[in-house]
Parts: structure tokens; sequence; C-alpha cells
């Protein structure tokens, strides 16, 4: 679920969502090509292009997946385990966060790159 974000026309600050869409075409097909949106910073309200809209990978979510690893690598090691094996597997164990984070991490940032990539106009509004 990426969280998508458009800048405010007037003050230039954030607006953000969730949205369960993947790509900008699906989220355009759900949501139609114009959205009214409402500045909470300054109450103007506007209209966005669905091709202003940007996604940013979610830190948070990786720091979340990293720390719940952590604490089941504890558990594990500690009431499965026992703590009695030698270093190798416990070494074996411990890199389980360590993988869960970086995959994650590439999870995360290649949904925020789809969403990214694909435009609803045929010309891209950066150029």
């Amino acid at each position: 679920m990426p969280r998508i974000f458009v800048e405010c026309h007037d003050c230039g600050k954030r607006l953000s969502q969730f949205t369960v869409n993947p790509t900008r075409v699906e989220f355009a097909q759900t949501n139609g090509e114009s959205i009214r949106r409402t500045c909470k910073f300054c109450g103007k309200e506007s209209t966005y292009h669905v091709d202003e809209f940007r996604s940013s990978p979610q830190r948070w979510l990786v720091f979340a997946v990293s720390t719940a690893m952590i604490f089941v690598t504890y558990i594990l090691a500690r009431f499965v385990f026992d703590f009695a094996m030698n270093r190798y597997v416990l070494s074996g164990i411990l890199m389980l966060p360590l993988l869960t984070y970086f995959i994650s991490k590439r999870i995360i940032r290649n949904n925020s790159e789809t969403f990214n990539s694909h435009f609803v106009s045929k010309e891209n509004p950066e150029d």
C-alpha cells in the first residue's frame, strides 16, 4: 500500500494519502484523472491531475518489519533453541533480521518506483 503525495498549488506543502493501487494508471481508474483535495495547511481546495501524484518509499515500514524480525529472532534463540547451539547456527539465525531489512527495503522501493514510472497522459508532466 504505497503512500502517495501531491504538492499544494498555493502553499507548496505535501498532501499525502495511502492508496491500494500499485500504479498511477490503476489509481486513475479508481479515482478518476482529476482529484479535488483540500490543503490541510492553507485550507484551499484545488484539482490535481493523477500525474501530479508521486510515491515515496516508506522508511517506517522497513523499520517496523526489521524490528519485528529482531523480536522473532530473539524468541527463536531464547525459547525454541534455548541458546544451546553452536555459534554458526546462532550467527545464521541472527542474519534473519538483516536479510529481512534488505529484502523489505528493496520491495518497498520497487513499489514506489513502479507507481512513479507509469503516467496516465501521453506526455510526461516533468518535461
